[in-house]
């Protein structure tokens, strides 16, 4: 039987027990025709509480400020022009958690899940 692992020995077989089911974060609908999403993060190790802006695209009008908050946790507020989950606000979204993660402080959880489950992180290969 031909299929297309057969036909392509460089494809590999993807398995659903590597599907995780996210939870987008909280949107709210703000004044003027602009949209905010609240991105709950937890931190590995505690921070001090700070403001600081991330990430920002005029041209697609998106601005990511992270909110450290107390106890180890934070919240990503993105602003966005349009509806939040356009694909144009996908990438900048995800850009701005690997920033949170690599230069600020290390991302536990996103919405209460594994980090891992999110993009960016979810493409690392793991040992």
């Amino acid at each position: 039987m031909n299929d297309d692992y057969s036909m392509h020995p460089g494809l590999k077989r993807y398995s659903a027990e590597h599907i995780r089911k996210t939870t987008w974060g909280d949107v709210t609908d703000l004044e003027g025709g602009r949209w905010e999403t609240v991105w709950h993060l937890s931190f590995v190790e505690p921070h001090p509480v700070a403001t600081i802006e991330i990430d920002s695209d005029d041209e697609i009008g998106f601005r990511g400020t992270l909110h450290i908050l107390e106890n180890s946790a934070g919240e990503l507020r993105v602003v966005t022009d349009d509806e939040p989950m356009l694909p144009e606000y996908y990438s900048p979204t995800y850009v701005c958690f690997r920033i949170v993660h690599d230069d600020i402080a290390e991302i536990g959880t996103i919405q209460g899940l594994p980090r891992d489950w999110y993009a960016p992180f979810r493409d690392r290969t793991t040992s």
